[in-house]
């Protein structure tokens, strides 16, 4: 019997094929890289011009949610923004509900019940995405870094790193991040990771930086200047 024909039917091993190939899209990815610093949290993602035609700025792995809440993936940019959008339209019936912005783990864990329910409904497919969820904490005014996979488990990280290579990158996030790191020493850091995937990430990366006051980016110059 063939396995992973349906989403739904375990194989003898206990595995939803379906699903390992949806983990397998993440790790053909882009490298999409996290990291808390002391008051901020740092998102890196390599991005490769297609053709000298295309605008670099056209598509971004890296969006903004809700006022407190960023996103980046990794995998199958359009099922990447279909996401989005799925979570931007959460955040704002929550905010009509409520009256109030949602956490960051809220919206975590909004976007992980969409991966699972993909994991057990017929006529559909696995998004091919993996997902890090950012922003600063309304409860205690402290960064937060969660990352969501095919499968829809959800899981904080201090740093952690998804896609192409990814196994080298947490190796040296093991060895270097520490606790409380300033956000000149994460952006140093940022870029050795990059460095370590790909040769140019003064050209080929995107850093947002996620503090209480939203997004920014790390400029094409700073990014230069950082080893």
């Amino acid at each position: 019997m063939s396995y992973d024909s349906a989403l739904t039917i375990f194989s003898p091993s206990g595995e939803l094929l379906q699903v390992d190939y949806a983990f397998q899209a993440v790790k053909l990815g882009e490298a999409t890289i996290g990291i808390l610093c002391e008051d901020q949290v740092l998102i890196g993602v390599v991005k490769h011009t297609q053709n000298k035609l295309e605008l670099p700025n056209s598509m971004s792995k890296i969006q903004k949610i809700d006022k407190n809440c960023t996103t980046a993936f990794t995998g199958l940019a359009p099922d990447g923004r279909v996401l989005m959008n799925m979570a931007r339209r959460e955040a704002q019936v929550y905010r009509m509900t409520y009256d109030d912005p949602p956490s960051i783990e809220y919206m975590a864990k909004y976007i992980a019940s969409i991966f699972q329910k993909m994991t057990q409904t017929g006529g559909t497919r696995p998004f091919g995405v993996g997902m890090f969820i950012s922003g600063i904490s309304g409860k205690d005014n402290k960064p937060k870094l969660f990352q969501v996979l095919p499968g829809g488990m959800v899981t904080e990280y201090k740093a952690n790193c998804i896609g192409k290579n990814s196994d080298s990158v947490v190796e040296k996030l093991k060895s270097k991040y520490t606790d409380g790191m300033s956000l000149a020493e994460g952006k140093r850091l940022m870029m050795r990771c990059l460095y370590s995937v790909i040769d140019n990430p003064k050209d080929n990366s995107e850093i947002a930086i996620i503090d209480k006051d939203g997004v920014s980016f790390v400029s094409k110059d700073e990014r230069g200047e950082l080893h």
